[in-house]
């Protein structure tokens, strides 16, 4: 049963919301068992997708978890066994966090998201023009997102054929690459404008709401699928 994206999208954020407010370890482990489960028999998933989209952030974890020990063992009155379990819990939802987010992202396609809403927001029939405003500013954000990646490639490559990469750490790429950004940035906010001229050309603002070339229609079993998880979340956060 392929599930609509803004069903998923609410599942993935109510057990984000369930690791980040529970203190229950049992609740803990039926998050974590229940994610992997859906990770190791999902056919869908690309597990080298998803381990790519996890390892910046996997860089960042211990870090993270050895300030919060420090700042845990002496700044306050803790005990050390409970700092440890704390510390390591903290670390374990935070992992859990960038899983949920990684197998979002790896299940459901570009745009997918919003297109439903927009789906879901055209059956209502109201003529709000700052909706559908929004809706065109969240599409040119998502659309030129992919430009600023291939100039951040595009400039790695530059310095590749100089050969100064060899040299060049991720901080020093980092401060490089803003040197490039202004220009960037302006050189996306004129296609934005040439895509909006192009727009109201064809049309644009003169009948609300818009229509969807491909809906994606929220069916009564994606419904009902979200009150059983909604059900099945209180029922757990209550036991908890």
């Amino acid at each position: 049963m392929q599930l609509n994206p803004i069903v998923i999208l609410y599942v993935i954020l109510g057990i984000v919301f369930s690791i980040i407010t529970t203190s229950s370890s049992l609740i803990f482990a039926m998050i974590v068992f229940g994610l992997i489960s859906v990770y190791l028999r999902f056919p869908k998933v690309k597990k080298k997708n998803v381990h790519k989209r996890m390892t910046p952030f996997l860089y960042f974890i211990p870090i993270l978890c050895v300030i919060y020990f420090s700042l845990s063992f002496f700044l306050t009155k803790t005990s050390f066994n409970d700092i440890i379990k704390n510390t390591l819990l903290s670390g374990g939802r935070l992992v859990i966090i960038m899983m949920c987010m990684s197998l979002y992202l790896e299940l459901i396609k570009k745009n997918d998201t919003l297109e439903a809403v927009r789906s879901l927001w055209s059956k209502t029939g109201l003529s709000w023009k700052f909706m559908e405003n929004g809706f065109l500013y969240i599409e040119l954000v998502l659309r030129f997102i992919p430009t600023i990646r291939f100039e951040w490639n595009k400039m790695l490559n530059s310095h590749k054929s100089l050969g100064r990469s060899s040299k060049m750490t991720k901080w020093k790429a980092g401060l490089v690459y803003v040197n490039y950004l202004p220009g960037i940035i302006v050189q996306s906010y004129r296609k934005s404008e040439e895509v909006a001229g192009v727009m109201l050309m064809r049309g644009y603002g003169k009948q609300y709401p818009r229509g969807v070339a491909y809906p994606i229609v929220m069916r009564w079993s994606d419904i009902v699928f979200g009150i059983i998880f909604t059900i099945i979340l209180i029922g757990m956060n209550y036991i908890a």
